[in-house]
């Protein structure tokens, strides 16, 4: 029912990028649906400092009530119980203040909360997965299994983990390849309508190659020295760690072999160094290379001057469960994209939307193979593009799936 009241609860904070791109834009548009929603957040302190008043205003402007939490990583483990601590403390004063109907739980630590929410309160519980968390966590390197902390810490969070999957009222993956895993675990006996896929969505009215003005455009492309008629590889994103910055690059200068003009623009806010240095391991000039950073908002211009996109991203068993939310953002302004299969459903995708190049390996051949094909992908109509983005990526469409998973709770 309409009206009914959610809490939202989330350990990435609203003024995090994740949070104005793949929460806020949900929330709002249930907020409008006629929900109450409440959200609870960790927010690290520089973020919060810099856009909390603007992310509040935007918020407040929708109707939604945000109570922010401090975030802390300085001592590990530590610092995660105390983050668990603030926000479980929050969230039981609102509930005593003024009770809620639904607890939406983005990932693990959110869900522990919410079922403890869940079975003290009486609320029906939302399991927005977000991807194989613990998983992500030894895939990663972050937690070293050889460690007798971390493979507690592991087995802890993979039980719970299995616990919320059973006890929640509905589940939320970003992935059909998720779905189908989980739905073979014959211990967790999930049935298929309890699971629901909603990937990392795309506003379509921002990142539309229509909005662009074309003076901007050119403005632009002048202050970063890139030609009129010069290709631009665009990546935009964190590097290290999941994403293959080296192998993009060796893809990069295969393409420049077809196309010695073309510049690889990486949009970041990670150190510069991080692209710099192994580019010039690799022989490939600097002038070729330009990091730049941006907010959220400036993402559509700088992605409009690039003719084709790339994400590498390293695959693991617990990257079945990832959407990458860039794929749905370069193919909304209508760019071909190259990636890599073994990535949640990137590779069934491509191949469904005809939209760009998937490898599945990254040998010089492959990468010379798909630079070629790559550049024959900038023929397709620019349109076409953006209706696959539509099929897969739209955010109201995930938002009217959001809706319908509540108002089947209700």
């Amino acid at each position: 029912m309409k009206g009914s009241r959610v809490l939202y609860i989330s350990y990435d904070g609203m003024t995090d990028p994740l949070g104005q791109s793949q929460v806020i834009p949900y929330l709002k548009g249930l907020a409008k649906a006629g929900y109450a929603i409440t959200i609870v957040s960790a927010e690290k302190s520089d973020r919060f400092s810099a856009e909390a008043e603007p992310v509040r205003s935007e918020l407040k402007a929708s109707g939604i009530d945000w109570h922010p939490v401090s975030f802390s990583n300085r001592i590990p483990g530590f610092s995660a119980w105390m983050n668990y601590r603030r926000l479980k403390a929050a969230c039981e004063s609102l509930f005593r203040q003024s009770p809620f109907n639904i607890i939406h739980a983005r990932s693990d630590i959110p869900a522990i909360i919410g079922l403890q929410l869940k079975q003290k309160f009486t609320a029906k519980l939302i399991f927005d997965m977000r991807g194989f968390w613990a998983d992500e966590r030894v895939d990663g390197g972050s937690w070293n299994l050889s460690n007798p902390v971390y493979h507690f810490t592991y087995r802890y969070f993979r039980r719970k983990e299995d616990e919320l999957l059973k006890k929640s009222d509905a589940v939320v993956t970003l992935t059909h390849k998720a779905k189908e895993y989980l739905l073979q675990q014959s211990n967790l006996n999930l049935s298929s309508d309890k699971i629901h896929v909603i990937p990392c969505c795309v506003d379509m009215d921002l990142f539309s190659p229509i909005n662009i003005i074309e003076s901007q455009r050119t403005e632009l492309r002048l202050k970063l020295g890139i030609g009129e008629n010069e290709l631009v590889l665009s990546y935009s994103g964190s590097l290290g760690t999941w994403y293959m910055t080296e192998e993009m690059l060796c893809f990069f200068k295969q393409l420049l072999e077809k196309r010695s003009e073309a510049k690889f623009l990486i949009i970041t806010r990670d150190d510069a160094r991080k692209v710099t240095e192994p580019a010039k391991r690799l022989g490939i000039p600097s002038g070729n290379i330009i990091v730049v950073s941006a907010m959220r908002n400036e993402m559509p211009l700088l992605l409009s001057l690039s003719r084709l996109a790339i994400f590498f991203i390293r695959s693991s068993f617990s990257k079945i469960a990832s959407s990458p939310t860039k794929m749905g953002e370069v193919l909304a302004m209508g760019i071909p994209v190259i990636c890599n299969a073994g990535v949640g459903d990137v590779k069934e995708i491509i191949q469904r939307s005809k939209t760009g190049v998937c490898l599945s390996g990254f040998t010089e051949k492959e990468l010379k193979q798909a630079a070629v094909e790559s550049l024959e992908m900038m023929n397709i109509r620019q349109e076409q593009i953006r209706e696959a983005a539509e099929d897969f990526f739209s955010l109201e469409t995930g938002t009217e799936n959001y809706i319908r998973i509540y108002s089947h709770l209700n």
